[in-house]
């Protein structure tokens, strides 16, 4: 299983509402299982750290196998993976996440959208920033069923064996 597999592209309104719920409530009113929710179980309808991390880390690894079949991609910056609960993320930081997520868009010509910045996205931008890397995820799998690797050409025009690998 890859980080490609935890990308979470299901928000709902309902998520939201969730969050919004339990922001509603003094924090003293909180039930423990309350508490455990919200700050243990990575909140659906709340993009937070977990939400940086997991998509940083899917941001590396696409580079990495894209940057594996010799390709660059113009914009991409390595992202943060190690958000906290108690880190606030600043503007220039979201800016760099959001541009980093658009590059691989850029590259790939990929159908999904996302943002042009963080400044309050929906539930659907949230799916939409990790569906467009499930995407692109995809896209590579394509791509690297049909690279020619070194040889081929001669093995298909009957000059030499091709043992595939």
């Amino acid at each position: 299983m890859s980080i490609i597999d935890t990308l979470i592209i299901d928000r709902s309104a309902e998520d939201v509402a969730r969050v919004k719920a339990f922001n509603s409530k003094d924090l003293a009113q909180w039930t423990q299982s309350e508490r455990d929710e919200y700050l243990l179980a990575s909140m659906r309808g709340a993009y937070n750290a977990s939400d940086l991390n997991r998509v940083g880390q899917a941001c590396a690894y696409l580079y990495d196998l894209i940057s594996g079949y010799g390709y660059d991609i113009p914009g991409y910056v390595p992202l943060r993976t190690d958000w906290t609960l108690y880190d606030v993320p600043t503007q220039s930081e979201m800016s760099t996440y959001i541009n980093t997520v658009r590059s691989f868009k850029s590259l790939w010509s990929a159908i999904t959208d996302v943002p042009s910045s963080m400044d309050h996205i929906s539930h659907n931008d949230a799916n939409n920033i990790e569906r467009l890397l499930k995407e692109v995820d995809a896209q590579i799998a394509l791509v690297s069923s049909i690279y020619i690797r070194s040889g081929a050409i001669n093995a298909i025009s009957g000059v030499s064996i091709y043992i595939a690998n």
